[in-house]
């Protein structure tokens, strides 16, 4: 997947490849919104993904679901809701999934994504 080369890049010490790399997610996200939130919940319930993309996932994907500013708050919910039924049921099962995750980490990240 593009997407999880991406997220690793996000984690890099180095400046320029994180900015990239976040750039290119915006992209992303932008261009299929739907995939996108769906593929970053994929990775969070995926055992088999190192530890620290899932949680980067996780996090990525709660700071997509909801937010501290009621402003913003209020557009996170209209596109949640603007979402195709089925692929808001699919997102929900894989953040509950990675609640029980053997990774303690991506486990925290889903309990934000849930809650």
């Amino acid at each position: 997947e593009v997407i999880v080369p991406l997220i690793q890049n996000t984690l890099s010490p180095d400046t320029s490849t994180r900015n990239l790399a976040e750039l290119k997610l915006a992209e992303l996200r932008e261009q299929n919104f739907t995939a996108y939130v769906g593929t970053l919940a994929q990775i969070l319930a995926n055992e088999e993904i190192q530890p620290q993309v899932r949680q980067s996932s996780g996090l990525i994907l709660k700071n997509l679901l909801s937010a501290k500013d009621s402003k913003l708050e209020k557009e996170v919910h209209q596109r949640w809701n603007q979402l195709d039924p089925n692929a808001r049921l699919q997102i929900k099962g894989l953040a509950t999934k990675a609640l029980g995750s053997k990774s303690n980490q991506a486990g925290k990240s889903a309990a934000q994504v849930v809650s």
